[in-house]
C-alpha cells in the first residue's frame, strides 16, 4: 500500500504539460511582398549662377527725382523704377530692344515684342501681328493708366526702361537722388541673365535612370553632369522671385531643391531576411519555387526595397506577392 500511495504521489507532483500557447509554434516560412513606388527623391543644395551684370539705362535726360532702385531689390516689367524731371519711367520687357516711339499704325518686330509683353502683363490678348492698331493703343492705355503714367495710347521711348529679361535682381543703384541724367546713363546694375543651375555635392549613390530637378516648382531634366544648362528651363526659372532674390545675394548661396528619378520604378517592399545572393547592390528574391532576380534600391528598419530585374529582355511573368523567408528559401542565387 505503501508504494501505492507514493506512486499516486508521484503522479500528482510530475509537472504539468505547458500550455498550447507555450508550444513551439511552426516557423514562418512566407512574408509578404508589399508593391511601393520608388523615385529614390533626395533633399539637394543648388546655385544659380548669373552671366555678366547688366545696366539697365534711360532713354532720356534730366534729373533724378524718385527712384524705386534699391541693392537687393528687383525691377520687374510694368513697373515704374522711377521719376526724371517728375515723369514716370516704365521698365518693360521686350524680345526687340525699343528704338523709337511707339503709336498707332507704326509696324515692325517691335511692336510685335509690345504686344506680347502687354498680353503677358495681362492687357488684353494681343495677336502679336507686329501692327499698332485699335487694340493695341487701348492696352498701352490701360498700361499707363494703372502704373500711373499720363494718359496717351502710345509710349515714347524717353519713357522706357528697357530690361532684357522680364525681371531683373539689383546689384547696385548707379545714381543718387538728385543728380543728372543723360541718355544712355546707367540707371541701375543688375545680375546678369541665368547661365546655369548648379547642383552642390550630387549624391554618388544614385539608382540608375533618368532624373528630374525641381527648384522653386520648376522642373527640368537632370544628365547628371552636375549643372543644368536647359535655356528654356533658365528663363522660366529667372522669372521668378525666389530666383532673383537668390541671386541678388551672395553667389555662394544656395537654395533647397529635389533630385528624383523621372518616372517612378515599380519596386517590393519585402523583409531584410528575403533578399539573398546579394552583389554589387543586385540580389535574388524566392516565391515558392520560382527565383527572382532583383535590384536592391534601399534597405531600413529591417527592410529591403527591391525592383524585379529584365533578363534577356524578358519581364517576370508575374509579380510575387510573398516571399520565402528562412528555411524556405532553397536556393542560393538566382544568376548564371
Amino acid at each position: 500500500m505503501l508504494v501505492a500511495a507514493g506512486a499516486g504521489a508521484g503522479y500528482f507532483l510530475r509537472p504539468a504539460p505547458p500550455p498550447a500557447s507555450l508550444e513551439a509554434s511552426a516557423p514562418v516560412t512566407t512574408a509578404p511582398a508589399t508593391p511601393q513606388e520608388f523615385t529614390d527623391t533626395r533633399k539637394i543644395q543648388v546655385r544659380l549662377v548669373p552671366g555678366p551684370d547688366t545696366a539697365v539705362t534711360t532713354n532720356r535726360s534730366g534729373v533724378l527725382t524718385n527712384s524705386a532702385c534699391g541693392p537687393g531689390s528687383s525691377i520687374a516689367s510694368g513697373t515704374i523704377v522711377g521719376r526724371i524731371d517728375d515723369t514716370p519711367v516704365l521698365a518693360l520687357h521686350l524680345d526687340v530692344p525699343p528704338f523709337r516711339d511707339l503709336a498707332v499704325r507704326a509696324e515692325g518686330s517691335d511692336v510685335a515684342a509690345l504686344q506680347a509683353e502687354l498680353t503677358r502683363l495681362g492687357f488684353g490678348a494681343l495677336e502679336a501681328d507686329g501692327y499698332f492698331g485699335w487694340d493695341t493703343a487701348v492696352a498701352v492705355e490701360a498700361l499707363r493708366s494703372q502704373v500711373g503714367m499720363s494718359e496717351g495710347r502710345s509710349l515714347a521711348l524717353s519713357e522706357i526702361a528697357w530690361l532684357p529679361q522680364e525681371h531683373l535682381a539689383v546689384t547696385d543703384c548707379s545714381v543718387a537722388l538728385g543728380a543728372p541724367l543723360s541718355v544712355g546713363s546707367s540707371f541701375a546694375v543688375a545680375k546678369g541673365s541665368l547661365q546655369q543651375l548648379v547642383i552642390d555635392s550630387p549624391p554618388a549613390d544614385l539608382v540608375a535612370g533618368d532624373r528630374t530637378v525641381t527648384v522653386f516648382g520648376l522642373r527640368a531634366a537632370f544628365d547628371g553632369g552636375g549643372a543644368i544648362t536647359t535655356p528654356e528651363f533658365l528663363a522660366e526659372l529667372a522669372q521668378t522671385e525666389q530666383a532673383n532674390a537668390l541671386m541678388a545675394q551672395d553667389p555662394a548661396t544656395t537654395a533647397p531643391a529635389t533630385l528624383e528619378l523621372s518616372e517612378a520604378v515599380e519596386a517590393l517592399q519585402v523583409p531584410a531576411s528575403a533578399v539573398f545572393g546579394i552583389a554589387d547592390g543586385h540580389g535574388c528574391i524566392q516565391s515558392g519555387d520560382t527565383v527572382y532576380p532583383v535590384t536592391v534600391l534601399g534597405s531600413s528598419l529591417g527592410a529591403s526595397l527591391v525592383a524585379l530585374e529584365v533578363v534577356d529582355d524578358t519581364a517576370p511573368d508575374a509579380v510575387p506577392d510573398e516571399v520565402n523567408i528562412g528555411e524556405a528559401i532553397t536556393h542560393d542565387s538566382c544568376r548564371p
